[in-house]
């Protein structure tokens, strides 16, 4: 839910929150842990659009995505829906477009993803790095 347009530069590593500014570097006790966004466009690196994306982008966004210390891969329960399948309203299947790629698709694009993830980037639950990052305050 995006309740200010700052948002969209906020930081793409983890961060302690501004109280009152969330987008920016701060002082308050939680750490933000950001979903991943491209450089630039900062379009969302997340299951839904990996999903939808062909190969070769996926692959650009991951080699991208491998520069930086940190990469939050957030899925949705949808991600691993089949709209036929699953039985969900045609309605809702004809404005989520991953809804209308088959599950057998979305759970090779994500295999592949992990894979290559894994080949040569440490995987680990966002819990974790919440406490890496409180105890050494930076991640890496």
């Amino acid at each position: 839910v995006m309740t200010n347009p700052r948002a969209l530069w906020a930081p793409t590593e983890p961060y302690r929150l501004d109280g009152d500014r969330p987008w920016r570097r701060g002082q308050f006790p939680l750490i933000e842990l950001p979903i991943a966004v491209t450089p630039f466009l900062r379009i969302p690196v997340i299951g839904t659009n990996l999903a939808v994306a062909p190969a070769p982008l996926r692959s650009h966004w991951l080699a991208r995505m491998r520069r930086r210390a940190f990469f939050n891969l957030e899925l949705h329960g949808l991600d691993v829906l089949d709209a036929e399948q699953d039985g969900v309203p045609s309605e809702l299947a004809l404005r989520q477009r991953d809804l209308r790629v088959p599950l057998a698709t979305k759970l090779a694009a994500f295999a592949a993803t992990l894979e290559s993830l894994a080949a040569d980037c440490e995987v680990l639950p966002l819990r974790d790095v919440a406490t890496r990052c409180q105890r050494e305050g930076k991640i890496g």
